[in-house]
């Protein structure tokens, strides 16, 4: 019978290193989409609003968007906050992705790799000590 600590080994050591992997490419990931991020109102045409003087209409609240096509943004708003037009989005059919979002997703993502490297870190601890064990037997 093959002994486990032969099994064991190579999947802590897989599972460290994917685990160190993606703990540390989360960081800069993050990093990227914050640098991206800006705090914009979503907007649509309004075809009564232009009667009085206002083109756009509000959709819910500002947020902070990651929007790489700079066409999607219209002239700010008279207290300078940028606005997304919901239009343009739809007919590009772009996905207005918000800040939190992607936050969410990381720290998911970042969880699992935590638990990667745990359980990389304890299955190498298990597997050398029945390795040694096994080496005093024999």
């Amino acid at each position: 019978m093959q002994r486990p600590s032969k099994f064991l080994r190579p999947v802590a050591i897989f599972l460290l290193v994917v685990g160190a992997l993606g703990l540390g490419a989360s960081f800069p990931v993050m990093g990227s989409y914050e640098g991206k991020a800006v705090l914009a109102q979503r907007v649509e045409k309004d075809t009564a609003g232009d009667l009085f003087g206002e083109a756009y209409r509000n959709i819910g609240e500002p947020q902070e968007y990651v929007i790489e096509d700079q066409k999607a943004f219209v002239e700010p708003a008279e207290d300078g906050t940028k606005r997304i037009s919901e239009d343009y989005l739809k007919e590009n059919g772009i996905y207005p992705t918000q800040l939190r979002s992607i936050r969410a997703v990381v720290n998911y993502a970042r969880i699992g790799f935590g638990i990667a490297l745990l359980l990389g870190l304890v299955t190498f601890v298990l597997a050398a000590k029945w390795s040694g064990k096994a080496e005093k037997a024999a």
